[in-house]
């Protein structure tokens, strides 16, 4: 058996419901139920959260990037043509994990630009949507929030390339294919660092900030805001090209097919 976590062992995945998770981790590490099964960890950093909440021998976890969805696209780049308003759009699912209600109190600093947010998307928890659409109309005059409802994946890439950037403060993710869907459309990402996506600042892709405050999140993004509205579609083909470096498609192939192989392996010689 191999088995996934794709990110529930993370922090910001084991805050939600938190007595509930570590009740249920004590026992499962307790009675070693995973003894005899391999694990899947997209990174380095999901290999050592393995590691530490369900104390699984370091041997039966392998690393292995997922492998993205969008590799090349036909873009509109409609965005290029509009500066104003500054156009946000969140692609994922309703939830508390995405903390997309932090992302609507971010919004709540801007104050001198017009602002459209647009959310796409299910709604997994009715509660939760219902406590952002509370915060949504406490939003000032200049700001505007649509929800867009689910969509299509093939609509996907088109869709993401007509905005600003992708604002997504999630609370945790082991890989995160929205925001690498994001990258590979050349649109810049506005992420929490709870992603394995930490070196995007340096490389011109975003921002991947701590969720301190959204007053601190919203100064983060206030700093990027020239480059935000004087993209181009020379810089996003650039965007492009750094992120299917950093992606690694083939080298994500490769890791799944060592990773499948090894498994395979050591089942015949059992």
């Amino acid at each position: 058996m191999l088995i996934a976590p794709r990110g529930e062992l993370s922090f910001g995945a084991l805050s939600l419901k938190a007595s509930r998770k570590a009740i249920s981790l004590f026992l499962l590490k307790l009675f070693n139920i995973y003894r005899d099964c391999f694990f899947h960890a997209t990174s380095i950093d999901e290999k050592y959260e393995i590691v530490n909440k369900l104390g699984i021998d370091a041997k039966n976890i392998f690393v292995a990037s997922n492998i993205p969805t969008i590799e090349d696209a036909t873009l509109p780049f409609n965005i290029i043509k509009q500066q104003s308003p500054l156009k946000f759009v969140f692609l994922s699912r309703v939830s508390p994990k995405k903390n997309i209600k932090f992302a609507i109190t971010v919004l709540s600093h801007f104050k001198d630009i017009d602002v459209v947010f647009d959310i796409f998307g299910p709604v997994d928890d009715k509660k939760y949507w219902q406590e952002c659409q509370y915060e949504i109309n406490r939003l000032p005059g200049n700001i505007t929030v649509n929800y867009r409802h689910e969509i299509h994946p093939q609509d996907v890439a088109s869709t993401l390339s007509e905005y600003h950037a992708f604002l997504f403060p999630t609370l945790g993710e082991n890989y995160g294919h929205v925001i690498v869907e994001s990258l590979l459309v050349g649109t810049p990402v506005l992420i929490s660092d709870l992603t394995p996506w930490h070196n995007i600042n340096e490389l011109g892709l975003g921002l991947a900030s701590p969720l301190n405050t959204p007053k601190n999140f919203f100064d983060e993004i206030n700093n990027l805001l020239p480059a935000l509205l004087s993209d181009s579609l020379e810089q996003r083909q650039a965007r492009i090209q750094v992120a299917k470096s950093l992606v690694g498609v083939e080298r994500a192939i490769k890791d799944s097919e060592k990773m499948f192989n090894q498994i395979l392996n050591s089942m015949r010689r059992n």
